[in-house]
């Protein structure tokens, strides 16, 4: 049996005088909410009464309560939406639904019969919980030219958020309006132009709304580039007690570049985004017989991540579509509270390694040494090997660790000939050749 939390909510004595304001913000928002807050007590002072929980709330009260009782009370229910991440505590739905209940709102369709509910943003666009409300754009002015001034006042006077001040100063429905204005006439839009000093206050609220919002973009960056080619992989429900590999359904997402390198190219989705799924790529790389080596490597290495394991297993090149050879490395761990997990693999190209010396000589000695290494690790060793593989006693894992073991040995010498230049069996023909011509030349000179 769950254990439930009741609050005692207090009631707010309502003055039917007063416009009550509910502002919701993400607490990064901070600077804007405060600029909001006070722009609107400001228009009367004695009427106004605005709810920002960093000021309406003292220390110890039950903030529960405080918020539901405000919520309940509120005529206006502002959000302020800059794109930032909402934490846990900042409300969102919660908020909308206490509102609409108390105002008989249909929150099933876009709420157009009242202006009371709406967001202030500064985005292209607002998430889905939002745009059944009003929306207000944010827009700054672009100067034309250094004598813009009139210009920059009939834009913002024009401006959706000059639109939304004038209905608070008119109250929706206009009731009593805050200030000294003209009657409203219904249909007639806005009224502004013919109302110049209620006008040029509207427009000073604006700008000061307009540059907090251009503040809070600061330390927004503006440009991203990243060095290394990369992908990332989101891991779902990857609790330690469970996870033993990385499901097939995780999804990928990566740059252009970085699916070019592995012989993929997945459609954009509808944010532009490149993606696929950690099973979908394998059976293309399986299918395509491509190496597919590299990606067992960075799921051990997942694999030893999430259970808080030092990397264990052995480093792995792999030859990639541009002809170049990639190692692919584990380079950041996100966790989140559901237990999702968002990793970040990098791919650094290797350096090309070259023996110094004579092209023809080097490329012969380059051969000796990787012609030994197979013989003394697939020929000297086999028996040996067989048992370790196939042996009576080797267990179901250890078999497919083994097996694992010798692709990688395998694949890992021919890379290593490929970084050298002997993927080419021309170059060791002819250099077997020049070697031949060499010395057939310094015996005939010796004899004559």
């Amino acid at each position: 049996m769950s254990d439930t939390h009741t609050f005692d909510v207090e009631e707010v004595n309502k003055d039917s005088n007063n416009v009550y304001v509910f502002i919701s913000y993400s607490h990064d928002d901070m600077e804007i909410a405060r600029c909001l807050y006070d722009e609107l007590n400001n228009i009367n002072p004695d009427r106004v009464r605005c709810f920002l929980d960093a000021y309406s709330i003292r220390s110890g009260e039950q903030w529960h309560s405080e918020i539901i009782a405000n919520l309940r009370v509120a005529d206006w229910l502002i959000f302020l939406y800059t794109g930032r991440e909402r934490r846990s505590y900042d409300y969102c739905g919660f908020e909308i639904g206490i509102f609409a209940s108390v105002h008989s709102l249909n929150t099933s369709k876009k709420i157009i019969e009242s202006a009371r509910l709406l967001c202030l943003h500064d985005t292209p666009a607002v998430p889905s919980l939002l745009s059944m409300v009003q929306n207000r754009l944010i827009r700054p002015y672009q100067a034309e030219d250094p004598d813009g001034t009139s210009k920059e006042h009939e834009f913002y006077r024009d401006s959706p958020l000059a639109q939304f001040f004038e209905d608070f100063y008119y109250q929706y429905p206009p009731v009593m309006p805050l200030r000294e204005m003209l009657p409203r006439v219904p249909g007639r839009g806005s009224q502004l132009k013919e109302m110049p000093n209620i006008a040029s206050e509207i427009v000073k609220r604006v700008k000061n709304l307009t540059m907090k919002f251009q503040e809070a973009r600061k330390n927004d960056p503006i440009s991203e580039k990243f060095y290394q080619v990369r992908m990332e992989i989101d891991v779902r429900n990857a609790g330690p007690q469970v996870i033993t590999e990385i499901p097939g359904r995780s999804t990928v997402t990566a740059m252009q570049d970085t699916f070019n390198l592995i012989g993929l190219s997945p459609d954009p989705d509808q944010n532009g985004e490149m993606r696929t799924t950690w099973g979908e790529m394998r059976n293309i790389l399986v299918s395509n017989n491509e190496t597919s080596s590299w990606m067992d490597k960075v799921e051990d290495d997942i694999l030893d991540a999430v259970h808080q394991h030092n990397l264990r297993s052995p480093e792995i090149s792999f030859r990639a579509r541009d002809g170049q050879f990639y190692r692919p490395l584990l380079a950041r761990q996100i966790i989140y509270g559901n237990g999702a997990r968002k990793f970040s693999v990098i791919f650094v190209r290797t350096l090309p390694r070259k023996f110094v010396g004579d092209e023809t000589t080097s490329a012969l000695l380059i051969g000796l040494i990787l012609a030994s290494r197979f013989r003394f690790v697939f020929i000297e060793s086999g028996q040996e090997l067989l048992n370790k593989t196939l042996g009576d006693e080797t267990t179901e894992p250890e078999f497919q660790l083994a097996c694992r073991q010798l692709l990688y040995d395998v694949e890992r010498m021919e890379q290593e000939s490929s970084e050298f230049g002997m993927n080419s069996p021309d170059l060791l023909q002819d250099s077997r050749f020049a070697h031949f011509q060499g010395g057939l030349s310094e015996s005939t000179e010796s004899r004559v």
